[in-house]
């Protein structure tokens, strides 16, 4: 009884499959044919109209969202978004006096000579 290495036979594995792919592998000149096929008429001008109704629709979002603010008088950088902006600015976690060591004073303060 004789066994392969496994290196061996791990590299007759790989040629066999190789040679597998190889013969179910369609030929070159059979896909440069399919890629020059004329496409299927339809599918570009939909593609361009659905594109074209979702910016539409986004931008009938934006300038409805516009109105309503400038109807209300009041613009979207005003709109109570930068207090909030500056409270968290300035927000201190509670467990920031755990990051304190000790002689950390020291070093927040020029010596005295």
């Amino acid at each position: 009884m004789t066994t392969e290495p496994p290196d061996a036979r791990m590299t007759r594995l790989f040629e066999d499959e190789r040679a597998a792919d190889e013969a179910t592998a369609p030929a070159f000149a059979e896909l440069l044919a399919r890629s020059r096929a004329p496409r299927e008429a339809g599918a570009r001008p939909r593609r361009r109209v659905a594109l074209s109704a979702a910016a539409l629709a986004a931008a009938a979002v934006i300038v409805l969202i516009l109105r309503m603010n400038a109807r209300h008088g009041r613009v979207p950088e005003a709109a109570g978004l930068e207090p909030a902006g500056i409270a968290l600015a300035h927000w201190k976690a509670p467990s920031d006096a755990f990051l304190r060591a000790s002689g950390s004073d020291l070093w927040s303060r020029f010596p005295v000579l």
